[in-house]
């Protein structure tokens, strides 16, 4: 039996996960160990292109913000603005003198 089988049978037989509870636990804390570091080097080149000489005041709320923005976020040429600038200009205290942004993409 090989290593795939022996996993893919202790994580979905009952009668083998109430015995070996531990063993079922180790199990899915190995699966969920990554096997290379390209997530973390993903993370760290965001962070590089995000927070330049430019932009060395940015609080770490908003660079957790960007950086998810960034790394799980859809592509630059498939982002839809217009739900964002409609809760934009919505949420104004004064009025805003923005006038065809919301119709030029339509």
């Amino acid at each position: 039996m090989g290593t795939n089988q022996l996993l893919e049978r202790m994580l979905t037989n009952q009668d083998l996960i109430r015995r070996f509870r531990n063993l079922g636990m180790i199990f899915e804390l190995f699966l969920s160990i990554p096997c290379t570091s390209s997530v973390c080097e993903r993370g760290f080149s965001a962070m590089k292109r995000i927070k330049s000489d430019w932009r060395t005041c940015l609080q770490p709320g908003m660079m957790d913000h960007l950086m998810a923005i960034s790394l799980c976020g859809p592509p630059v040429d498939q982002y839809q603005a217009n739900r964002g600038v409609q809760l934009w200009l919505a949420g104004a205290q004064r009025q805003r003198r923005v006038q065809g942004i919301l119709d030029a993409d339509d």
